[in-house]
């Protein structure tokens, strides 16, 4: 996937609309469905599929803002890492969304 894919892939799964919820197609908050989760933390496993996904150094958070944090890791290091669709899916049963700055980040 290339970045404007991944924005696309985040949209598709995480359209939060009432026929959604309880379906397939929604995925938001729904950490229960990660199969062996690293962590009981939603944050935390987040944190860590990013670090898998994208392997530099620094920090995992780039930035905060009223209740937010926003990743470091960028849509075009996502594509380099060759991003799936299950690990948008995995990343959005964490919290984690596309912000209004277009960036991965979620609530706190």
């Amino acid at each position: 996937m290339n970045a404007d894919e991944i924005r696309e892939c985040f949209e598709k799964h995480s359209e939060i609309r009432y026929d959604n919820i309880g379906s397939e197609k929604y995925h938001f908050y729904e950490f229960e469905k990660i199969v062996n989760p690293p962590s009981k933390r939603q944050d935390l496993c987040a944190m860590l599929k990013l670090a898998e996904l994208v392997q530099d150094e620094g920090n995992m958070i780039s930035a905060s803002n009223n209740g937010e944090i926003f990743f470091d890791p960028s849509f075009d290091d996502l594509a380099e890492a060759g991003i799936t669709d299950d690990d948008v899916v995995y990343l959005i049963r964490c919290g984690v969304r596309v912000t209004d700055f277009d960036c991965l980040g979620m609530f706190v």
